[in-house]
């Protein structure tokens, strides 16, 4: 696909970066948690209703891993959201290696542009997680909120002393990621 605008390259990317999230955090885990649980039940009567039925009734057995993702994910990975360790070690490898002249060391102290497509793709799919497991386990309703809070400190202090941005969009990215 050829994509005209940056906005429209960040949204596919938010779109792409979605999906893969949602397989592999939430539909593989519950998959194969609920495949575990009734393996026997899965090789007795392989029958698509079945199947769907089986992994319904196992949905609410996944809510603690989940409230433990959600936990883990608000203390520790968005705080290292904060902190930049990765980036930290990198740039100063390229500033003993590569930072020769004062323009390569210009080039590689500027600020990076902030990956809106990632952000939103992560934020929507503990959202997801939030709302489909709030019924079933109300206790992740509190470390949904305490994850969002941390997010919204860490992202406000990136955006504004941290990243940059190379264009404007004009917020096209926002219906998209939050559309009911």
């Amino acid at each position: 696909r050829k994509f005209l605008t940056w906005i429209e390259l960040d949204q596919a990317c938010r779109n792409y970066m979605f999906a893969f999230l949602l397989v592999n955090v939430f539909l593989v885990y519950t998959l194969s948690g609920s495949f575990l649980f009734h393996i026997n039940d899965f090789l007795e009567s392989a029958t698509f209703s079945t199947v769907i039925s089986l992994l319904a009734s196992s949905l609410p057995g996944q809510a603690l891993f989940f409230c433990n993702y959600i936990m883990t994910r608000a203390l520790s990975g968005f705080l290292l959201a904060l902190l930049r360790p990765a980036d930290l070690i990198v740039q100063h490898l390229k500033l003993k290696f590569l930072g020769s002249t004062p323009r390569k060391i210009r080039l590689i102290e500027a600020c990076k542009p902030f990956a809106f497509h990632w952000a939103y793709a992560n934020v929507a799919v503990l959202a997801l997680i939030t709302l489909v497991y709030a019924v079933m386990f109300p206790l992740v309703l509190v470390f949904a909120c305490v994850g969002f809070w941390i997010y919204w400190l860490v992202c406000k202090y990136n955006l504004l002393a941290v990243y940059h941005n190379d264009y404007d969009g004009a917020g096209a990215l926002w219906p998209g990621g939050f559309h009911c």
